[in-house]
């Protein structure tokens, strides 16, 4: 899906997707907010979730459910300046069990003078 336009997607859209275990939704224009229950993963399966350079600024509280302890949620490269405690501590609570990670990796920009 990356690269495409899809600002939302409905209520429960990936809560029965059975093996799904990658999804690649870089560039695809959700944010600023991304809303409670957009991405819920109910089948236990879920290892990737790429959701960098998308403009995000806001996690809602449970906007993104069901990830698994080696699970790794990319969300580098958007404009998130703040990580709430009500949005991020159940997510890094699953992820401590296990090898997962989010990744909030950013560009550094090195200056040099001339």
């Amino acid at each position: 899906m990356s690269s495409n336009s899809i600002p939302e997607f409905p209520v429960g859209f990936f809560s029965d997707m059975g093996s799904l275990e990658l999804l690649a939704c870089t560039g695809c224009a959700l944010g600023p907010t991304l809303s409670s229950k957009t991405f819920e993963f109910r089948n236990g399966a879920i290892r990737d979730i790429h959701l960098s350079w998308n403009s995000l600024s806001t996690l809602e509280v449970d906007a993104i459910t069901g990830l698994q302890p080696n699970t790794v949620l990319y969300v580098s490269y958007n404009d998130i300046r703040e990580l709430t405690e009500e949005s991020f501590r159940p997510m890094l609570k699953i992820l401590s069990l296990g090898d997962g990670y989010i990744f909030l990796g950013c560009e550094i920009l090195l200056v040099h003078d001339a």
